[in-house]
């Protein structure tokens, strides 16, 4: 099991899993035959690093775990949790304001090595809960585990959705969504890439490519976007309202910036965060997005090496390295439940 910590609230919670430990617990959204990408990509990211097996753990249990990318540490109570890259919010209601956000589970502790970013240490100081400044999500790391050859760029532009479905559903409250309708004026250059796949590393590899094929991106998904600038392909988000491209400070708390951005940008330096405001009811003039992105965007400076620095475990690859290998166990599995992964 991991390593806990002795005294109480009176000792350090920055402390060593430990390193005899040949697999490593771990909790990562997932569903009933289905991956998220790059939610998924937690189990292989962290086996990389760690160079040992996964196992699954669930959000709400008494065995100590880790946690690493996606908005998770709001989701884990009981045991110990220790937390990587992993982000924290509170309710719909109060999202990232302080002190009236998260509230910590009762019967939780938390070990925190590094925070997406600074909204989310706010939330965990704001409650008595011990951080440190370094930041950053480990989904950055997806391009050292699987293949987004950008050797050949067959888009111009490719549209982030969680489903294939979002693109042309109606709202609860009437509204029919064309917001990411290409139509076929644009068909050859610009391509809709949906993030729910098969729970299968193939699958997962299929995603990465589609990806890379893009030669900017934009996304209505906040989770991939680190993923993206790590890749350094120019990107920008969506955003309610109509005014196009424009760069918005991650400090505004207007509500018009998904809080998980804010939290990511903001954890890698940056002070504002590329969007395009286009509503949801109207069709999108995707020339007017490659404009807008190749005039706005501006690549990432951010050095992940102190968050590299803080896995919780003794690391197997050097930070450096353009591929990291995965475990054999890892690179053999079928991603499903049975299997202990999905």
């Amino acid at each position: 099991m991991l390593q806990m910590p002795m005294g109480g609230q009176e000792e350090p919670l920055f402390y060593e899993v430990d390193p005899e430990l040949d697999t490593v617990p771990l909790h990562w959204r997932r569903e009933e035959g289905l991956a998220t990408f790059p939610e998924a990509l937690s189990p292989l990211i962290v086996a990389a690093i760690a160079g040992r097996n996964i196992k699954y753990v669930t959000n709400a249990t008494p065995v100590e775990r880790m946690t690493a990318i996606g908005t998770l540490g709001s989701n884990v109570s009981q045991g110990t949790v220790h937390v990587w890259g992993a982000g924290f919010v509170g309710s719909p209601e109060t999202r990232m304001q302080t002190p009236r956000g998260f509230v910590p589970p009762s019967g939780t502790q938390y070990a925190i090595y590094a925070l997406r970013g600074p909204f989310s240490s706010a939330m965990m100081r704001v409650n008595g809960i011990e951080t440190q400044p370094i930041y950053g999500d480990a989904a950055w790391f997806a391009p050292k585990v699987l293949p987004f050859d950008q050797s050949e760029k067959s888009y111009e532009l490719g549209v982030v959705v969680q489903r294939a479905a979002d693109a042309e559903r109606t709202l609860t409250d009437g509204t029919v969504l064309r917001r990411y309708g290409i139509g076929r004026d644009y068909a050859s250059d610009v391509t809709l890439i949906e993030l729910d796949c098969a729970p299968t590393l193939s699958a997962l590899r299929a995603k990465a490519r589609e990806i890379g094929a893009c030669r900017r991106i934009i996304s209505n998904c906040p989770q991939i976007m680190p993923v993206i600038e790590a890749l350094g392909i120019p990107c920008a988000s969506f955003a309610p309202g109509y005014s196009g491209s424009e760069r918005s400070s991650i400090f505004d708390d207007d509500g018009l910036i998904p809080d998980r951005i804010r939290d990511f940008y903001a954890g890698i330096g940056a002070g504002t965060a590329l969007l395009y405001r286009q509503k949801l009811d109207e069709a999108t003039d995707w020339d007017m997005v490659i404009a807008g992105i190749d005039a706005n965007w501006m690549p990432s400076e951010y050095d992940p090496a102190a968050f590299f620095n803080e896995f919780p475990m003794p690391t197997q690859v050097a930070l450096d390295a353009p591929r990291w290998p995965l475990p054999a166990s890892i690179q053999a599995l079928t991603l499903q439940k049975s299997q202990g992964l999905y």
